[in-house]
C-alpha cells in the first residue's frame, strides 16, 4: 500500500457506480417531470417540489463524481511521490511535473483525507515528505516502557538505555 494515500483514497466501490446510475435515472425522471410542470403552467408549489426532488437525486451524483475524481487524483499524486527519493520537493518542480495549481490540489486532498504524510510549507515554497522518514524510523527505533516508573523512552532497537525519570536501566 502506498504510504501517501489516505483512508478515503482506497479503491472505489462498485456500489458507488451502481448508486450513480440509479440516482441518474431518478434525477432524469424528476427533471422531466419538472419540465412538464413548467410547460403546463402548474402552480409554483408543484414546481418548487419538483426542483427539490430533482436536487435530491443530483446531490448524490455530484458527491460520487467528486469522490471518484478526488480518489483518482490522489492515486496519481501518491504514485508520483512513491518513487520520489528526497525529503522535500519545491513547488516549481511539482507544477512542472504534475501541472498547474498542484499545491492547492495537494493541500485540499490532505485536508479531505485523501493524501497523508505530505506537509506543504507555503513560506519556503516546498513540500515536505514525511512518509519516507517515518518508515526508516519505524525500522530503527522502538518505544520502551520503564518497568520501574512506567515512563516511555524512544531508543534504537536492541539497545539498553536508562530511564530519563528514575535513572534505572531499561
Amino acid at each position: 500500500m502506498n504510504s501517501y494515500l489516505g483512508n478515503k483514497a482506497g479503491k472505489i466501490k462498485k456500489t458507488s457506480y451502481l448508486w450513480l446510475v440509479v440516482c441518474a435515472i431518478f434525477a432524469a425522471s424528476a427533471g422531466s417531470v419538472l419540465i412538464d410542470y413548467i410547460r403546463s403552467g402548474k402552480e409554483a408549489l408543484d414546481i418548487v417540489l419538483a426542483i427539490l426532488m430533482t436536487g435530491l437525486f443530483i446531490w448524490p451524483i455530484v458527491r460520487i463524481i467528486r469522490n471518484i475524481l478526488f480518489c483518482r487524483s490522489a492515486q496519481k499524486i501518491a504514485g508520483w511521490f512513491y518513487y520520489y527519493e528526497e525529503d522535500e520537493v519545491r513547488f516549481e518542480k511539482l507544477e512542472k511535473e504534475l501541472g498547474k495549481n498542484i499545491v492547492r490540489k495537494i493541500t485540499l486532498l490532505i485536508q479531505k483525507g485523501y493524501l497523508k504524510n505530505l506537509k506543504p510549507d507555503l513560506e519556503s515554497g516546498s513540500l515536505e515528505i514525511i512518509a519516507s522518514n517515518k518508515q526508516v524510523e519505524d525500522q530503527i527505533y522502538e518505544i520502551k516502557i520503564c518497568p520501574h516508573c512506567g515512563a516511555k523512552k524512544r531508543t534504537v532497537k536492541g539497545r539498553v538505555c536508562r530511564c530519563d525519570f528514575c535513572d534505572q536501566i531499561i
